[in-house]
């Protein structure tokens, strides 16, 4: 039911006598600035049975969308020309890394911080494919506006394609798995837009960090949210 036929529902079949009316209008009015004021706060609300709005939980997943790199130490990028080609063949470090995602923001906190799960697909440096899975938090030091500044970290495990080089000649794609701590910043928007910007360490022959950063890392989370506000 809606606020307006349940402002003017009545417990008999009596017609609405001029008080009733502008007490019903009243009621609107009021009912209208609950709503407007809550979707103002990014909440959505929905009718319960009885046609009062009732606040609805904001959506905890995000799409990812991937996004570019940065590798510090490679002389060979190809950050304008993402598909650079020499002699025919593709030369340098990929550095737009293209690819999707799903973030899921947890209810409960996790050791003071926000807590986020999340799982990508996306073409890493080498060209291949990547796929990620992890689990991390975020405290939110700094707001400014309508932006939130947060420092992170997360638990991420990697399957990761690269080239390998074949006994008889050329290059064939072959795979690992790389776990590993990712610290990052979260640069979230109150329209529900979060930009991603992590730093993933470099790592020696035996997949341990040697204290230096192999790439850094952008991409975007957008609330499902977000995008119901695109259609109104």
């Amino acid at each position: 039911m809606s606020v307006v036929s349940s402002a003017f529902a009545s417990e008999t079949d009596e017609k609405p006598t001029v008080e009733r009316i502008f007490a019903s209008a009243a009621e609107i009015v009021r009912q209208t600035a609950r709503e407007n004021a809550a979707t103002e706060n990014g909440e959505r609300n929905e009718p319960n049975h009885q046609g009062n709005l009732i606040p609805r939980e904001k959506s905890r997943f995000a799409l990812n969308l991937w996004g570019f790199s940065y590798h510090p130490r490679s002389g060979q990028r190809d950050w304008y020309e993402c598909e650079r080609k020499k002699e025919g063949k593709k030369t340098g470090l990929n550095e737009c890394n293209w690819g999707t995602g799903l973030r899921y923001y947890h209810k409960n906190d996790l050791l003071g911080g926000k807590h986020f799960s999340e799982i990508n697909d996306f073409k890493n440096s080498t060209r291949g494919r990547a796929i990620t899975v992890g689990t991390g938090i975020f405290y939110e030091i700094l707001r400014v506006g309508e932006f939130t500044l947060s420092p992170a970290i997360s638990l991420e495990l990697a399957w990761y394609e690269h080239p390998k080089k074949k006994p008889n000649g050329g290059y064939k794609m072959a795979d690992k798995y790389i776990p590993g701590i990712i610290p990052g910043i979260l640069i979230a928007h109150t329209s529900g837009v979060t930009i991603n910007l992590v730093a993933v360490p470099e790592l020696n022959k035996n997949n341990e960090p040697n204290g230096k950063v192999e790439v850094f890392g952008i991409y975007l989370s957008v609330k499902f949210d977000a995008f119901q506000k695109l259609k109104r």
